[in-house]
């Protein structure tokens, strides 16, 4: 709920609701847009169902992984869709190393 321009989060209420219904609830605050509320999800409700196409270590690290150039957000999300069927696999997780080789990349 939004109050007096203050977020008011229930971590009671957020965990029964979907991931996309967080997301658009968190997007409609002012400041707070898509990237932010994926983060959201993945660090602080710990939802590991979340692919955060449009992060740019990820896209990057994906990039350097397999050895193509950097993809777009959207064809991250169509690329990654074709490998792994999501019943089988937890994004966030996966994006963690992605995230890891780009910043390895930008050490050297």
């Amino acid at each position: 709920m939004v109050r007096d321009g203050t977020v008011v989060l229930s971590a009671q209420r957020l965990a029964r609701k979907s991931g996309e219904e967080i997301l658009t609830f968190l997007s409609t605050v002012r400041g707070i847009g898509h990237w932010t509320a994926e983060m959201f999800l993945l660090f602080q409700l710990r939802r590991l169902d979340v692919w955060p196409a449009g992060d740019f270590g990820i896209r990057r690290g994906y990039g350097l992984a397999w050895e193509v150039p950097t993809p777009t957000a959207r064809e991250l999300g169509r690329r990654v869709i074709r490998i792994v069927p999501a019943a089988r696999w937890r994004p966030g997780i996966a994006g963690g190393p992605l995230s890891s080789a780009e910043r390895q990349a930008r050490a050297r």
